[in-house]
């Protein structure tokens, strides 16, 4: 039976057991549709291993692809979602401008596995894309610009998107969670279930901008 909102748990949940709690739908334990549009419940939906070798939440990761530049020559650089066309083996990393600065002073080279495999040459002729955080954060906002002007209202489940002020990301109205960013000049309600995605890039991008300054 598929899971209501988690990506094949069993793999990655270690001892959970492999049982369907039938009563917790019959008294309406959760509602599962407002899950479902959440972007809270699904940056939990599933996890991926990044460059450490370790796994984390998928909504708190940014997938990356090999992307070819000229003649023999490969770039790593962050995308959105994965390109439908093609082969672009993915790999992913921390979604913190933070932590992406400090593992580009080591050795910040996520070349996918199954690239690595294919092609052993592939790390000596591979480097990442100038500027990786700014690239990201452009991208990012980019694709909420469009989204936000697109916004849809509606009556159900929503967030706040509130103008950045200090270091805090998150805080609460009540029930009603208030993520602070930069995308927005004004507070604006994004209800769930009109809004997904531009509830999940939003919240994206306030997790990745974690420095004080908000950058």
């Amino acid at each position: 039976m598929k899971h209501p909102l988690l990506a094949n748990p069993v793999r990655w949940l270690r001892g959970a057991q492999k049982r369907h709690s039938a009563s917790l739908y019959d008294t309406s334990a959760y509602d599962t549709t407002t899950l479902a549009s959440s972007p809270f419940a699904q940056a939990l939906s599933a996890t991926r291993q990044d460059i450490s070798g370790k796994r984390f939440p998928i909504g708190n990761m940014i997938q990356m692809i090999v992307e070819k530049k000229g003649h023999n020559n490969y770039e790593i650089v962050p995308v959105l979602e994965k390109p439908t066309k093609g082969t672009h083996p993915g790999s992913y990393v921390m979604n913190r401008a933070s932590y992406i600065d400090f593992a580009q002073k080591r050795m910040f080279l996520p070349v996918p596995s199954k690239r690595r495999q294919r092609d052993l040459n592939i790390m000596n002729i591979t480097k990442v894309v100038a500027n990786f955080n700014d690239v990201h954060r452009e991208k990012l906002e980019g694709r909420i610009q469009i989204l936000m002007e697109n916004r849809k209202k509606g009556t159900g489940p929503g967030l706040w998107a509130v103008p950045k002020s200090g270091e805090t990301w998150l805080s609460w109205d009540g029930s009603i969670p208030q993520l602070h960013t930069s995308t927005v000049k004004e507070p604006v309600f994004l209800p769930y279930k009109e809004n997904t995605a531009l509830c999940l890039l939003v919240l994206k991008h306030a997790r990745f901008c974690d420095y004080p300054n908000g950058t």
